[in-house]
């Protein structure tokens, strides 16, 4: 397995923003579960293209490049949710409950929360994800480079709405600690999979990924907040804010920082299943 296809995994599964829980009783956790999460109670969503060219990749390894796209499909249409999960509930069982994830559920299908989810995909979805890189591309290259880059300019708006904007991503994980637990994944990675003959691709790994973090820790949020000015309302940011304030919404998003600290063995697992059904199914 190079170790390229493994971090890239790792980006993909952090930017589709899904995280995962199991505790109690399982079967009714799993049911609840689904619908909170990847039944899109919560607005996420997980852009299975992307997934897909990561897969297709391993693939091609396994089954060979003919088979590699139609295999990886199948692995996508078929068993990827049961591996998925089976992977990520781990990291959630010791901190959430049932009772959490039923209340979390039944917050969000109120019409309130209705309506927040529906206007803050544009942040969680698949589309909004692509419209963030779009909008982050242009700059992140020079700024991988260590080169000199134009920062984003922020969208003129009340500062009300802007104090807003940051206390939601503070609460939903998007801010700096979320940030430094991701890249501090990404050094692991690099660490675990860099040769004694690749020491110095490892210095410049780590050297791209510091000017990575400084760009995203700076521009980050200014992007965020010009996507959602116009499209989320203040009363929007209020709900998810009161969310995950409680006691079920901390536990769910201590579950999600255990995930992203772990990042490596998380993605090495999930490659495994993946590798694992293609020999199973060749």
């Amino acid at each position: 397995m190079k170790k390229f296809q493994i971090v890239s995994l790792a980006i993909v599964f952090v930017a589709m923003n899904v995280c995962c829980a199991q505790g109690g009783n399982d079967k009714e956790f799993e049911k609840n579960f689904k619908e909170l999460t990847l039944g899109g109670a919560l607005g996420n969503s997980i852009d299975l293209s992307q997934m897909g060219t990561s897969f297709a990749q391993i693939a091609a390894s396994v089954v060979g490049s003919d088979k590699a796209q139609a295999k990886t499909q199948e692995y996508l249409a078929n068993q990827f949710e049961t591996d998925f999960m089976s992977v990520v509930s781990p990291y959630y069982k010791d901190v959430m409950s049932v009772e959490d994830v039923k209340y979390l559920l039944e917050r969000c299908n109120t019409p309130e929360g209705k309506s927040a989810v529906e206007h803050c995909a544009i942040l969680n979805g698949v589309e909004g994800q692509t419209q963030i890189q779009s909008m982050m591309m242009p700059v992140m290259m020079s700024a991988l480079q260590g080169l000199p880059y134009e920062k984003i300019e922020a969208v003129d708006c009340p500062e009300s709405y802007r104090t807003k904007c940051n206390e939601y991503l503070k609460a939903t994980g998007s801010a700096d600690d979320l940030i430094e637990n991701l890249f501090a994944a990404f050094g692991q990675m690099g660490q675990q999979f860099a040769g004694e003959d690749e020491k110095e691709q490892l210095e410049e790994f780590n050297a791209m990924m510091n000017n990575l973090k400084v760009f995203m820790v700076e521009n980050l949020p200014v992007i965020y907040l010009n996507m959602s000015y116009g499209e989320i309302t203040e009363a929007d940011f209020d709900f998810f804010i009161d969310l995950y304030s409680s006691q079920a919404g901390k536990n769910y998003m201590e579950g999600s920082k255990a995930l992203t600290k772990d990042m490596m063995n998380f993605s090495m697992q999930l490659v495994q299943k993946f590798s694992d059904w293609l020999q199973e199914n060749k």
